[in-house]
């Protein structure tokens, strides 16, 4: 009978700044960039509102302040992100197919800018050392950067604070990204 081999276990992170995790990581990607040896790269990839929905919109009480708020968001984001570049997501592309030329272009964080008509989202996604991780920055643009729609964010208070969600952060290399920032 053969013994079986014994698989690695995946580990899961319980804090940020748990040693045992960092032994095998290579921040090598990461050192580099916080030393100034390479400038990061941001692709910035928002979404174009389909023409129906776009005269939906605009038949609201709301829809023009909702239509700019969206070139506020990116406006936001490049004066945050100084090295990106932006473009407009295609419906029928997915994310899988977006990679492969943000990586040729040397790209080296993926920012995807979504404004809906109940939140604003922003998903980070790192490219360092072949990992991807991600996470959601909810309600990015306050009220003194552009109009906020009806029942925009918490409907008990008129200041709408951004919010983060960090979901799924246990591999090494999503905790790496997460400790970077």
């Amino acid at each position: 009978m053969k013994e079986e081999e014994e698989k690695p276990k995946r580990r899961k992170c319980l804090s940020i700044y748990d040693r045992k995790l960092w032994e095998g990581f290579e921040e090598e990607g990461i050192d580099r960039i916080l030393r100034g040896e390479i400038t990061p790269k941001n692709l910035i990839i928002t979404f174009p509102l389909p023409p129906f929905r776009k005269q939906m919109i605009l038949k609201q009480d709301h829809g023009y302040h909702y239509l700019q708020r969206e070139h506020l968001f990116v406006k936001e984001l490049l004066s945050v992100f100084p090295n990106s570049k932006t473009i407009e997501w295609e419906t029928y592309k997915t994310l899988q197919e977006i990679l492969p030329i943000a990586k040729r272009m040397g790209i080296t964080s993926i920012i995807i800018g979504r404004c809906t008509l109940t939140h604003d989202e922003m998903r980070i996604i790192s490219m360092m050392n072949g990992a991807y991780s991600c996470f959601r920055v909810f309600d990015l643009i306050s009220e003194d950067l552009g109009p906020q729609p009806p029942n925009h964010g918490n409907p008990t208070t008129n200041v709408v604070h951004p919010q983060l969600c960090m979901e799924r952060f246990k591999s090494p290399a999503s905790v790496g990204t997460a400790r970077m920032i």
